[in-house]
């Protein structure tokens, strides 16, 4: 495979983190291996970011990183030797050539990885999982899908087409980029079904990052495959698909017309009906989690295993009032929250800030505040009612790690290593939670200061860092 020397970024990604997929693997049955003690294993790591901030929540956990890039391996150890990581280490090596013994991780991601390799890899991949995965192990794998992908391979063909095969990586981003601005206002019918496709999935490169382009649309292989087709690689290499790490972008939690559609058309089996929501939706992307096929797999959601979990808030509170309140989810949707359970859990996820909580604190304070003092033995499944509810909408999600971080600043605040090394050079910084967080100029450069030795004022911008899960004392 053919390496872009235009550098990925020092990337993190929410859903893969362990925390998550352990809570959607408990929801369906399983018993996942514990996460804050957990053995992580991340292929194709990259420059090693994502699992080295999953290993500065998890300080009690044991992280690897694979690379077959130098480069990449050379920036993560790096990056992981100047902020003092003693749980990781970072390997250069090929996904093939991986010797780790049978069994040795509890939880396996691969980012990025699945779709742009060759199909020997994508074995690799699997062999990997079903040798080094924990019995009662999750792994996550992303990888881009048909249909959606469809109208994505014209536009990978037209920048392709614009880029000159001799040309350094920087050049032939430009040069695809600059080729595609010329050709869009061409489209002979921009009106017609191509030209508004056409417009649609490339217009919105013209403005899309150097690396994802390279990454992306000019990369050697880029090779979207039918979620069937996956499941079926998979249970080539006794592995069984689990589900969707966002959980409301499964299946099996929809509801309304969208459900009766699959009900209708899909049947019972979960790859028929995960395959038909994709053709309705026109899905272009999954992050699909994993299991061994011996793993006894439940979608009858029961009450008892949510409330082990905890709750962390991840939609963005924009407006509130006594009857509702306006959010907006970290994938972008915004919409109005009326239902009077939905909105009392979040108002207590608010006053505990940044802080999961755990799921069952939730049953006395929400009972209470509802009125609904004769229904108290049933409790708990009210409340893993109202908690399943909201995190197949996407205003919070459960997770089964206790990631280390405080609610208030000490005097002298101590901030997440990592986010501050990240602060010195973006404002896109990886919070306790494994969130994204957007700062402003002041607050990245407020960041980079709390090192625990030096005395703070309180201040907007300590009280902002606090809220959103970057500090540790």
């Amino acid at each position: 495979m053919t390496e872009p020397d235009i550098a990925y970024g020092d990337l993190t990604f929410q859903d893969s983190h362990p925390g998550q997929l352990a809570a959607v693997a408990t929801l369906l049955g399983l018993t996942p291996p514990p996460v804050d003690t957990a053995r992580i294993l991340e292929l194709g790591c990259g420059t090693g970011f994502n699992i080295l901030a999953m290993s500065q929540a998890l300080p009690s956990a044991h992280c690897t990183g694979i690379d077959y890039s130098p480069v990449q391996i050379q920036r993560a150890q790096t990056a992981a030797a100047s902020i003092g990581a003693t749980n990781i280490e970072f390997r250069c090596e090929s996904i093939q050539d991986f010797p780790a013994p049978p069994a040795s991780f509890d939880y396996i991601i691969a980012h990025g990885v699945y779709s742009w390799t060759s199909a020997e890899t994508r074995d690799a991949l699997m062999t990997v999982v079903e040798r080094c995965l924990a019995p009662n192990g999750v792994a996550y794998i992303s990888y881009n899908t048909y249909p959606g992908w469809r109208s994505r391979i014209v536009a990978r063909d037209i920048l392709t087409f614009f880029a000159q095969p001799g040309a350094t990586p920087e050049e032939r981003v430009r040069q695809s980029r600059e080729g595609a601005a010329r050709l869009i206002p061409a489209i002979t019918n921009p009106d017609s079904l191509y030209g508004q496709t056409l417009q649609a999935e490339v217009a919105p490169l013209l403005n899309a990052p150097d690396y994802y382009i390279a990454h992306e649309y000019l990369v050697e292989n880029n090779f979207p495959t039918y979620f069937q087709d996956f499941a079926a690689h998979a249970g080539r290499f006794n592995l069984q698909y689990l589900a969707e790490s966002r959980l409301f972008a499964n299946s099996f939690v929809l509801g309304g017309d969208l459900r009766k559609a699959i009900d209708d058309n899909a049947g019972t089996d979960i790859l028929r009906r995960e395959q038909y929501l994709d053709f309705l939706i026109g899905c272009c992307f999954r992050q699909s989690l994993l299991c061994h096929s011996v793993a006894p797999v439940s979608r009858e959601i029961e009450a008892e295993r949510i409330l082990p979990l905890s709750v962390s808030l991840t939609a963005e509170i924009l407006d509130t009032t006594p009857e509702a309140w306006r959010i907006r989810t970290h994938i972008g949707a915004e919409f109005t929250v009326d239902d009077k359970p939905i909105v009392q859990v979040l108002a207590l996820l608010r006053q505990h800030g940044p802080a999961p909580v755990p799921a069952h604190a939730f049953i006395q304070p929400v009972i209470e505040a509802l009125g609904m003092h004769s229904l108290a033995a049933l409790g708990g499944t009210i409340i893993a009612g109202i908690l399943l509810a909201g995190w197949s909408r996407g205003l919070w999600i459960l997770r089964a790690d206790t990631p280390s971080l405080v609610n208030a600043a000490s005097p002298n605040p101590l901030a997440c290593p990592l986010a501050r090394l990240q602060a010195q050079q973006t404002n896109r910084c990886t919070n306790r939670l494994h969130r994204t967080v957007i700062l402003t100029p002041d607050e990245q450069a407020f960041l980079q200061q709390l090192d625990g030795t030096r005395e703070v004022a309180p201040g907007p911008a300590l009280a902002r860092l606090a809220a959103e899960g970057f500090l540790i004392a």
